[in-house]
């Protein structure tokens, strides 16, 4: 089993982002090994192969860690048996996961076909699904879902942020997947924030209840199950998971156009800028990047929002433009 437990180590790490250049070569030499040799057709329709690929390492991991949990005991057999059994085990959670997200193998074709959402810095989408649910993206997002749902639970794949608001179906969860996070639930309002470029990972309940869980060997079996007005954080560095109360404007206030910021890091609060406005709000100092900002705006001209801030942060900044346009505004330490 060294084999396959080293291949969830690599899988785990690159979930966590956290997976090094060697170890993703090991990891991907292994893939398409494995797909060459059950001879899968990955449908392209379903997303670009990274996407597919990410998405499923992450059910597959989901599904070993769940296996453990419920895998048969045997006393009598010798090691060398067990160690075969446990490996073919490990095979047949592949090879089901494999045709869990293609949909297809060489044989057995599927209708299940994926939509791609992304939207740049600076713009927002609504997405209305065949379910009747709708998902509000923010900028510099990217989302996966079906155009028709099949009859198992409706999965989505996140890479940013989003607003749900989910039609209720009891007998089919609706799941969102970001990273190593799944939020299930069956009729709600919520919404996720996974940006990569951010350490955390937050789920935020408005209405209904919802259950998040951490596709990791040590998290609940069942998950955390979030009342309405508390928030789920998972932070990517640290493996640490926090509950606790929000504040509904400082997490959707993006939705019409407003940002507050409460002893928010400054670096976060350049990137939520950026994708707001579409115009590159950058710090010169990196030393500085951590300082708490605590500041609203409601889309002001970018003029004011940058005086604000430099009041705010105590900095300076200046406006480069390219062909007549502003392309990005930069904040720098002034000189004393």
């Amino acid at each position: 089993m060294k084999k396959e437990q080293k291949i969830q180590g690599f899988i785990k790490k690159l979930l966590r982002g956290k997976i090094k250049k060697n170890e993703l070569t090991e990891l991907n030499q292994w893939y398409d090994s494995f797909i060459k040799q059950q001879e899968v057709i990955v449908d392209s329709r379903s997303g670009d192969k990274e996407t597919i690929k990410r998405n499923m390492l992450s059910k597959l991991l989901d599904d070993i860690n769940k296996n453990k949990k419920s895998r048969l005991k045997i006393f009598s057999f010798p090691k060398y048996y067990l160690r075969v059994a446990a490996s073919i085990a490990f095979l047949i959670i592949i090879s089901t996961t494999i045709l869990y997200y293609t949909g297809k193998s060489n044989t057995k074709p599927d209708n299940i076909v994926l939509q791609e959402k992304i939207t740049a810095i600076g713009e927002k989408s609504i997405i209305a699904l065949s379910d009747g649910s709708k998902i509000t993206l923010n900028a510099g997002s990217k989302i996966n879902y079906p155009e028709h749902f099949g009859e198992g639970p409706r999965e989505i794949y996140l890479d940013g942020e989003a607003y749900f608001e989910v039609s209720s179906n009891k007998e089919k969860p609706f799941i969102v997947h970001t990273g190593s996070i799944t939020t299930t639930d069956l009729g709600t309002i919520f919404n996720i924030k996974a940006f990569k470029d951010i350490e955390t990972i937050s789920v935020s309940l408005l209405e209904g209840k919802i259950r998040v869980t951490q596709t990791e060997i040590n998290s609940p079996k069942n998950g955390i199950i979030l009342e309405p007005d508390q928030q789920f954080i998972f932070n990517k560095n640290e493996d640490v998971v926090t509950v606790t109360d929000f504040e509904p404007v400082e997490v959707i206030g993006w939705i019409d156009n407003t940002l507050v910021f409460h002893k928010e890091p400054l670096k976060n609060v350049l990137a939520a800028l950026t994708r707001m406005y579409g115009i590159e709000f950058e710090l010169a100092d990196k030393a500085i990047e951590e300082k708490e900002i605590t500041a609203n705006f409601q889309k002001e001209p970018y003029k004011i929002v940058s005086e604000t801030l430099k009041k705010a942060a105590e900095l300076e900044y200046k406006i480069i433009n390219e062909n007549n346009t502003v392309k990005k505004i930069l904040f720098y330490q002034a000189v004393r």
